[in-house]
């Protein structure tokens, strides 16, 4: 348990990292594709264990993702594959460090805390001609009732900021993308995630969206969301 002098200089950390962020995320447009996890992960919300293996899919890039992780330094890295039928064919490739910054027990069956999730993400096409790169910090708040280690749920909302490059679809409207283009560029954007975690002993279920209420339009909608399924070990 981090204390709460070492827990406050990471909430200053994230809320100047954040706000400048979300500030040009007007200005920058779309998050960047190249994130098809929507939600944090489990150790930030306090659910760890020595490892894990996970596998998950997105609403946006028709894809699948598989994951897994091991503990370090009390945290969790891990590292993950996904593959999408988007634009011909997708392939992603991501690697990220989780972990509890702060957790309190408010009574027997209910706790909650804060943690950091940072990952980094690379997406490109089969044919090399669309590619994506970002990296993304996100400090997750969580509420859990129940016990993580047997059955729980943890709803949770945090705010992000990520620093990308990539290539992005621009001219799509609710009437499809019969006019769109592909425009490349360095991109900064922020917005806040929200969802839960549901655990049954060695099982858990992770489903959350990420997004600005209303932004981050160039690429896709207000919202992206995805949904895995691990098991702990």
């Amino acid at each position: 348990m981090m204390n709460a002098r070492a827990f406050s200089t990471a909430l200053l950390v994230i809320s100047v990292c954040a706000l400048p962020a979300a500030a040009q995320v007007a200005q920058t447009g779309a998050p960047n594709p190249a994130f098809w996890e929507s939600t944090p992960d489990a150790a930030a919300l306090g659910s760890a264990g020595r490892g894990f293996l996970s596998y998950g899919v997105d609403d946006k890039d028709r894809g699948w993702m598989v994951a897994a992780g091991m503990r370090v330094l009390g945290g969790v890295l891990r590292a993950s594959y996904g593959k999408g039928s988007y634009v011909g064919g997708l392939n992603d490739y991501a690697i990220g460090y989780a972990r509890p910054l702060y957790q309190q027990n408010l009574a027997p069956w209910m706790s909650w805390g804060a943690g950091v999730d940072v990952l980094a993400a690379s997406q490109h096409s089969q044919s090399r001609l669309y590619e994506n790169q970002a990296v993304r910090l996100m400090v997750p708040f969580s509420v859990r009732l129940g016990s993580p280690t047997a059955f729980s749920i943890a709803p949770y909302v945090g705010p992000y900021a990520e620093v990308a490059n990539g290539q992005y679809l621009r001219g799509c409207n609710t009437n499809g993308c019969a006019n769109s283009f592909l425009a490349s560029g360095n991109t900064i954007s922020g917005g806040v995630a929200f969802g839960a975690e549901v655990t049954a002993w060695r099982l858990g279920l992770t489903v959350g969206a990420a997004g600005v209420p209303a932004g981050l339009r160039a690429f896709r909608p207000d919202w992206k969301a995805s949904a895995a399924v691990r098991i702990r070990f």
